[in-house]
C-alpha cells in the first residue's frame, strides 16, 4: 500500500490530496502531519458523502478498532501469525502495517 504524505498549511488547515482528480489515490493511505505534533491516517471511501474539507477521507480509526489488531514484535512475528502482507498490525501500540 502506498502512502501520501502532507504537512498542514500554517493555518493549521490540511492540505487534502484530491482523489477525484488523482483516481489512483483512491486505494493509498494518506498520513496527514498537522501544524503540532499530531499524526492522522486516512483511508478513502467511496460510498461516503463528500465533506467540503476532507472529501471522501474517512479517519483510519473509523474503519478499524484498534483491540482487533494483533500485537506482534515485528513483520516477521506478524507474518508467522497469519498476517497478510499489507495488513495492519500493533507492536505495543505503535500502528504497523506487514511489508513483507
Amino acid at each position: 500500500m502506498s502512502i501520501i504524505v502532507s504537512n498542514d498549511k500554517s493555518n493549521g488547515d490540511p492540505n487534502v490530496p484530491n482523489a477525484t482528480q488523482t483516481p489512483k489515490w483512491k486505494s493509498y493511505m494518506w498520513r496527514r502531519n498537522t501544524t503540532g505534533s499530531d499524526v492522522n491516517l486516512y483511508l478513502w471511501d467511496d460510498t461516503a458523502p463528500a465533506d467540503a474539507t476532507y472529501l471522501k477521507w474517512k479517519k483510519i480509526g473509523n474503519f478499524i478498532q484498534f483491540d482487533q489488531l494483533g500485537n506482534h514484535a515485528d513483520d516477521a512475528a506478524a507474518a508467522t501469525a497469519g498476517v497478510m502482507v499489507g495488513a495492519m498490525y500493533h507492536t505495543n501500540g505503535t500502528l504497523k502495517i506487514r511489508l513483507a
